[in-house]
C-alpha cells in the first residue's frame, strides 16, 4: 500500500481512516516540522491495516521515528486513562521520598493524607532501609524511582531506630491537588502538586485568601510535572501585579509545504489580561492580583516541569519574590491532545515552545534540557521526624529575614 501526497503535502489513506487521522494529525500539528517529514515519510512505508487496533499500532510506530518523547499516539484505554485524569482522578500511593547520595540515603519526605502510603503507617522522616528486600544501596536512583512508582513494592524502614514494614499498593488518591498551611510567623505555605486537573488555579486563589492574613509565603512547585498552560498563567496573574507573564511560539494546523506558526504574548496590568498574537486581545482580568507586594518564595526541584517552569519564568526577576531549591527539569514545550478521535484513540502533539518574560526558553525536555536557576540554591538534608523538610525551613528563614528588611513584623 502506498501514500498519495496531495500538492499541501498531506497523507491520503482510502484504506484506513483511523491510521489517516492519527499520522496525519502529528504531521499538520507538530512543532518540529523536520520530525513531521520524517514522520510522514515512515507512514508512507507502512502497510495500511483494515484492522482499527492494528491501525493504532502502526500510527505510534510511525511517530517512533521522532526525537520526542511527548509526542503520542494514544490507543482508547490510554486516552481513557488521560481523561480521567484531567478530570481530578489520580492513581499513585502518595509516598515522597528524598534520596541523598554520597552515601545513598532515602527517607520520607511526605506522605499525602489519606493515600495507601498514609494507610499503612509510613510518616515524614521515615528512613527507608530496604525496597522489596534490597538494601538501598544495591539500586540505582533509575531503579528506586521505577519501583516506588510501580502498583505494588514492600518496604522496611525505621523510625527514631525501632523498625517497622509495609506494602505500599497503587490506588486512586483523594488528596487535593492544592495544599496549604501556617508555617507559623506570619508566613503560609502553598504547595500545588500539580496543574492536571482543572481548577487548579481556583484553589490557589483559595489557599491565598484562606490565608489573607500571612505576611509572606511559601509556594512549593518541587515535584510539580506540569499540566495546564492556562490554568498556570492564571495564577501567575495573582501573584504578578503589572506586566509579562510569558511568550509562546505555536504550531498552527498547517500543511508540511506551508507551515504556520502564530507568536502570543501574555501579560496583565492593574484591571486587564492581554494576549498579543495576530490581534491584540484585552479582557478583564479573571483572577485579581492577590500577593500585594508580600514577599514569596518559591520552591522548585529537578523534576519541576512544563507548566510549573512556566509559573517558576513568570515570577523570576519580581520584586520581594526569590526562586530556590534545584534547577528546574528543563521542558519548556507544550503539548495539544486532540479530541474525539476515530474509536475513541487520541494524540498528544509537542505544539508549542514557551518563554520566560527575559526571552529565556527551558528546554525541550529530552535532547536540550536548560531549565531554570534558582536565584538561591537550597542543600537537601536527610529528612528526620524533627526535620522532615529543610527546604521548606530554609524557605521560611529566607522569608524572616526579607521581612525584617521590608519592616514587616511576623506573628
Amino acid at each position: 500500500m502506498h501514500f498519495l501526497m496531495d500538492n499541501t503535502n498531506t497523507i491520503s489513506c482510502k484504506e484506513n481512516q483511523v491510521f489517516l487521522s492519527l499520522v496525519s494529525r502529528v504531521v499538520t500539528q507538530l512543532y518540529d516540522v523536520p520530525g513531521a517529514r520524517q514522520v510522514m515519510d515512515k507512514a508512507d512505508k507502512l502497510q495500511c491495516s483494515k484492522d482499527g487496533e492494528d491501525a493504532v499500532k502502526q500510527a505510534q510506530q510511525a511517530t517512533l521515528v521522532l526525537d520526542d518523547p511527548f509526542t503520542k499516539v494514544l490507543d482508547a484505554k490510554q486516552k481513557a486513562d488521560l481523561d480521567d485524569r484531567m478530570n481530578g482522578k489520580e492513581k499513585g500511593n502518595g509516598l515522597e521520598l528524598d534520596l541523598i547520595l554520597n552515601p545513598m540515603g532515602l527517607a520520607v519526605r511526605e506522605v499525602l493524607p489519606g493515600s495507601p502510603a498514609a494507610l499503612a503507617g509510613l510518616k515524614p522522616g521515615d528512613k527507608i532501609e530496604k525496597l522489596n528486600g534490597r538494601p538501598i544501596s544495591e539500586f540505582t536512583v533509575n531503579e528506586i524511582t521505577s519501583l516506588v512508582n510501580s502498583a505494588s513494592f514492600k518496604v522496611e524502614a525505621s523510625r527514631d531506630g525501632k523498625p517497622l514494614s509495609a506494602e505500599i499498593k497503587q490506588a486512586e488518591l483523594k488528596a487535593p491537588k492544592v495544599l496549604d498551611r501556617d508555617l507559623g510567623d506570619g508566613i503560609a505555605y502553598i504547595r500545588i502538586r500539580d496543574f492536571v486537573s482543572q481548577d487548579t488555579d481556583k484553589a490557589v486563589e483559595q489557599a491565598l485568601r484562606r490565608n489573607k492574613g500571612a505576611k509572606a509565603f511559601v509556594l512549593d512547585l518541587r515535584n510539580n510535572p506540569g499540566g495546564r498552560v492556562v490554568d498556570s498563567l492564571n495564577i501567575a496573574s495573582m501573584l504578578v501585579e503589572e506586566g509579562k507573564l510569558a511568550v509562546a511560539e505555536e504550531r498552527l494546523p498547517s500543511s508540511l509545504s506551508s507551515p504556520r506558526f502564530a507568536t502570543w504574548r501574555f501579560s496583565v496590568n492593574k484591571d486587564t489580561q492581554i494576549i498579543e498574537g495576530e490581534a491584540k486581545e484585552v479582557s478583564p482580568r479573571k483572577f485579581p492580583y492577590l500577593l500585594n507586594g508580600r514577599p514569596l518564595v518559591v520552591l522548585v526541584n529537578g523534576h519541576s516541569a512544563s507548566a510549573s517552569e512556566l509559573l517558576t519564568g513568570a515570577l523570576m526577576s519580581r520584586p520581594n519574590i526569590l526562586i530556590a531549591g534545584e534547577k528546574t527539569y528543563g521542558k519548556g514545550v507544550g503539548q495539544i491532545i486532540s479530541e474525539k478521535m476515530p474509536g475513541g484513540n487520541g494524540v498528544n502533539v509537542t505544539n508549542i515552545k514557551f518563554f520566560a518574560p527575559n526571552g529565556l526558553n527551558a528546554g525541550d525536555g529530552h535532547n536540550k534540557r536548560s531549565g531554570f536557576s534558582a536565584d538561591i540554591p537550597l542543600p537537601k538534608r536527610m529528612p528526620t521526624p524533627n526535620e522532615p523538610d529543610s527546604q521548606i525551613n530554609d524557605a521560611k528563614d529566607m522569608l524572616k529575614g526579607l521581612m525584617k528588611v521590608s519592616g514587616i513584623a511576623g506573628s
